[in-house]
């Protein structure tokens, strides 16, 4: 690539064969593009592309979420491309020899904060969704305070619904009405607690899968977020 300081080109923004002149930040850039390269690419490599492409697919709908709560970086990006990594890392698995997302080891959220206790999730009706949480007498009060924060990602339609506000630690409970056209639609559920004034957030905890119009398939609790975290 080669760098012109001044202004020799005045604005021109040219193609000239495999080089193209762009004016970029005031200043003239000459620079060819890239040869395609005919050599194929390797097993590692193939799997490489393979995990990117199966959670850039799965962030599309969680950046507004990773993007301001996946660790202590400053701004979106940052953010965004650490949750990238870590999925890729700890996210997907190999399934009878295919690449697959595992939905109980995704994390939505990165903080210190302390998450919720022997979490339960019931559903009350075809759509409305009770997350219930043990009191914790322990906490200093202005962690009651922190508020929780429920994801639900539509794995069937790759879309988000969020529940936040309204709610605290101490409430000891969380009501949820899922869109009323997600019936037959398979759901994975987060929830994470924030404190607007430190700015913080907890780990998310995955809570479990569901479908609604039928029972919840499975759900665990706060431990064994800790297990998959801890290799990060």
């Amino acid at each position: 690539m080669a760098k012109i300081n001044g202004n020799p080109f005045h604005a021109i923004e040219a193609l000239v064969g495999r080089v193209y002149v762009v004016n970029w930040r005031g200043m003239i850039v000459v620079r060819s593009f890239p040869k395609k390269s005919n050599v194929p690419a390797t097993a590692a490599q193939q799997e490489t592309r393979e995990r990117f492409r199966l959670i850039s697919r799965l962030l599309k709908p969680l950046r507004p979420v990773v993007g301001r709560y996946f660790g202590k970086e400053s701004g979106e990006k940052a953010k965004f491309n650490k949750a990238t990594s870590y999925l890729m890392k700890n996210a997907v698995v190999r399934i009878d020899g295919k690449l697959e997302v595992d939905y109980s080891k995704v994390v939505v959220s990165m903080g210190s904060l302390p998450g919720l206790e022997a979490v339960r999730l019931r559903q009350v009706t075809q759509i409305d969704l009770k997350l219930e949480w043990k009191p914790e007498p322990g906490f200093l009060p202005t962690r009651q305070q922190d508020k929780p924060i429920l994801v639900v990602f539509n794995q069937t339609r790759n879309r988000l619904d969020i529940r936040e506000g309204g709610g605290k630690r101490e409430d000891e409970e969380l009501v949820h009405c899922l869109p009323q056209d997600w019936f037959n639609d398979t759901c994975h559920l987060y929830v994470m607690l924030t404190n607007r004034r430190t700015g913080n957030c907890s780990v998310s905890q995955y809570l479990g899968s569901v479908t609604p119009e039928s029972e919840l398939s499975k759900w665990n609790t706060s431990g064994s977020v800790a297990k998959h975290i801890s290799n990060a």
